[in-house]
């Protein structure tokens, strides 16, 4: 991370290369190839990411089959999930019950 390349593309991407550990970057021309089947089942997605935790809501960035996309967690919707998003999680799956970009109901499913 100290080279001077990997400086000057940090800072065209934006990225603070103090916060990353390590981080993947995967670029594919859309349309070179059809997805893969049974990479990520229909209605399921993960959690890309940590999910950032304010009072009383939390910002969850998930990647599904469609894309990725910010969703919008409340704590009132799911006391139990929203306490587990600060512990590590393995590589889990979830189907959300979205209303717009609000998550309302969770199911985990562990893979």
């Amino acid at each position: 991370m100290a080279d001077s390349r990997w400086v000057r593309f940090a800072r065209r991407a934006g990225i603070d290369l103090r916060s990353l550990p390590y981080s993947f970057l995967v670029l594919e021309r859309r349309g070179a190839r059809d997805p893969a089947p049974g990479l990520l089942p229909d209605g399921y997605s993960r959690i890309i990411g940590q999910p950032r935790c304010y009072k009383g809501f939390a910002k969850i960035f998930s990647c599904q089959r469609d894309g990725a996309r910010e969703l919008t967690l409340q704590r009132r919707d799911q006391p139990q999930f929203f306490k587990s998003l600060d512990r590590p999680r393995e590589a889990v799956l979830f189907s959300w019950g979205l209303e717009g970009d609000r998550i309302r109901s969770v199911t985990q499913a562990y893979r």
